[in-house]
């Protein structure tokens, strides 16, 4: 059985719907121009249409992420959800939120400590060379 976290972007606007199957990725696709043709309430595809007259590229989805269990699916799925997305947000947990915000910014989370700053050899330890490293990440957001 294949598993995809996919996005479709919207024609009208900057928006886009992200989803997840358990099955293959042609076949939710299939589903969501039916929906759309039905003018299903539910399908959250089929209501932007239905409220905006806009149309999405169906077959056009591209694939974000691949997970087995629906669980990670999930995740996937909120972690790509962008805030102009169409979707009804799964809520990220804040640490996950925060984490996607600096990744997405550029923002570097894990710096070098000084043992790392200095003009020495490389590590040949990869343990080693991790433990050198530290989060710096405060409950606020804010960097160190």
């Amino acid at each position: 059985m294949d598993s995809f976290v996919y996005k479709i972007r919207c024609n009208g606007e900057d928006c886009n719907y992200v989803g997840e199957t358990g099955h293959k990725l042609q076949t939710r696709l299939q589903e969501h121009k039916a929906a759309a043709r039905r003018h299903d309430s539910i399908s959250q595809l089929a209501t932007h249409i239905g409220e905006t007259g806009h149309n999405f590229d169906i077959q056009e989805a591209t694939t974000v992420g691949r997970g087995t269990p629906k669980g990670e699916r999930l995740m996937l799925e909120s972690w790509n959800a962008e805030a102009n997305s169409v979707n009804r947000h799964l809520d990220l947990p804040a640490a996950y939120r925060v984490l996607r915000h600096y990744i997405i910014k550029g923002g570097d989370l894990v710096k070098p400590s000084k043992a790392l700053q200095t003009k020495t050899a490389p590590y040949r330890n990869h343990r080693k060379r991790e433990q050198a490293y530290s989060i710096l990440y405060r409950g606020d957001g804010t960097q160190h």
